[in-house]
């Protein structure tokens, strides 16, 4: 995951970036940042309480709908509401601009995750700029390459946790076959340890 934010911001030739990964309970957490600061603890809800989309926000709103979004202008930007962004450019230091926001999706699936670009910069000057359209592409082949990644590593996982449960499963069940060699399978690992 790192190398995949790295790899972004380097592409995109940016200030920073945020890899957001979407959980099971439908939120959006901060999974990986190119600064050593702490990341944040919470998470970003998808839906409210009703169950609408929460598309006030930048990254819901590109999570939802499958689809990048590019801000030229953060503190001249009305569709989201960029109040969170805002106040970590006051307590940090680093002032936003410009924001290229990417979602994870493999093989034209479901969204996973969202790559979020910050800034922008001029390769001649350094200067904090909006995101070139020729760069988007480069970063959505990069997303569209890394979630497939992703995908891939989750499924690993996945298999590895489930053959893991099928020896237990074997196990337990011949332990449980005779009261005379009962609890054999339990015990040969924990002598062996």
């Amino acid at each position: 995951m790192r190398r995949i934010l790295f790899g972004a911001c380097d592409i995109a030739h940016c200030s920073a970036a945020t890899l957001f990964l979407k959980t099971e309970q439908q939120t959006l957490v901060f999974s990986q940042r190119t600064s050593d600061d702490e990341l944040p603890s919470f998470e970003i809800p998808i839906y409210d309480q009703n169950g609408a989309a929460n598309e006030n926000y930048v990254v819901v709103y590109a999570a939802v709908h499958n689809q990048t979004v590019l801000i030229d202008d953060v503190y001249n930007e009305t569709r989201f509401d960029l109040s969170g962004t805002k106040l970590f450019s006051e307590e940090s230091g680093f002032r936003t601009v410009s924001m290229l926001t990417v979602p994870l999706s493999p093989r034209e699936g479901e969204v996973i995750g969202l790559i979020q670009l910050l800034n922008a910069k001029d390769p001649e000057t350094d200067e904090v700029i909006p995101f070139p359209p020729d760069i988007v592409g480069f970063v959505e082949a990069l997303a569209a390459q890394s979630a497939v990644a992703l995908e891939n590593q989750n499924l690993l996982e996945a298999q590895k946790m489930l053959i893991d449960s099928l020896i237990k499963l074997i196990a337990g069940a011949i332990d449980a076959k005779s009261h005379y060699t009962g609890g054999h399978c339990a015990r040969v690992p924990e002598l062996a340890i």
